[in-house]
């Protein structure tokens, strides 16, 4: 039996179902992991050798070997319980994960044109002020000065952020709804531009999209001081990788509301 236990939200969820299932599929294992909402595939029932009382292998963290994996037949549970954000992983895959796998059945509204661009801008997480994955605004600038486009969209998860003012001498027109309604709208858009994130990763990956403008950062999870993540897709030129010049600069109003957000955070903890 595969067992996957999810972490995190919707695009670790991704990545772990995928990992679960390339696992069970090449084992010919049952597979326990629950649906994800708005993918409908991951309700499939794959069946196969139920191993759950015999010895446990727990797979954790980010790095591991798979092909070992693979090939050993041992009669075992596994259990996933990891990110495994590693492009090496998925890329046998690619084609299945998208037609089959993480197929969704979520259909966008909103009319928008091919020459659209849409930008994706993670910031807060969970109400939290954090900035492991924050870029500086100097990156999507380049994009926008560099790319052919007609129309600006911005889809954030918090409108309030004074980080989006900065953009609107590009007279933007923002959006922001529920997880999935945004994860179908990106996907729809033939020009994207990602953020650091595994949501912003799964939009693209998932879309059709021509043109995927990927930021090479100085600092966080994407940029190379992490070694054990690795989304690059090294197969596929419609991704274009934009390096930093400069690691996230916060503004006096960004920086007075990370001071908010941490005193608020510090007296939550102190209540509990």
């Amino acid at each position: 039996m595969i067992e996957v236990k999810y972490l995190g939200r919707l695009g670790n969820n991704l990545f772990q179902y995928c990992f679960g299932r390339i696992l069970a599929e090449n084992l010919g294992f049952k597979l326990k992991a629950d649906p994800i909402s708005g993918f409908p595939n991951t309700n499939t029932k794959i069946d196969g050798y139920d191993y759950s009382t015999y010895p446990t292998q727990t797979l954790n963290g980010q790095v591991v070997d798979l092909k070992s994996i693979l090939q050993n037949k041992t009669k075992r549970k596994i259990v996933v319980e990891g990110f495994f954000q590693r492009y090496e992983y998925y890329k046998p895959y690619k084609d299945i994960i998208r037609n089959d796998w993480l197929f969704t059945d979520k259909q966008t509204t909103e009319q928008v044109n091919k020459n659209d661009i849409i930008a994706h801008i993670r910031r807060r997480d969970n109400g939290q002020e954090v900035n492991l994955f924050f870029l500086p605004f100097s990156f999507y600038e380049n994009v926008l000065q560099e790319a052919n486009y007609d129309r600006l969209f911005i889809c954030t998860n918090d409108l309030s952020d004074p980080f989006i003012s900065q953009f609107k001498k590009f007279n933007p027109i923002f959006r922001q709804v529920s997880p999935l309604e945004d994860f179908q709208f990106i996907m729809s858009f033939n020009k994207i531009i990602q953020s650091q994130s595994t949501f912003s990763w799964w939009t693209s990956f998932l879309s059709n999209a021509q043109e995927i403008y990927t930021p090479i950062p100085l600092e966080g999870y994407w940029s190379t001081e992490v070694q054990d993540i690795n989304l690059r897709v090294d197969d596929e030129d419609r991704y274009i990788y934009i390096k930093c010049k400069e690691k996230y600069k916060p503004t006096f109003p960004e920086k007075i509301r990370i001071l908010k957000g941490k005193i608020r955070s510090e007296l939550r903890n102190l209540i509990k």
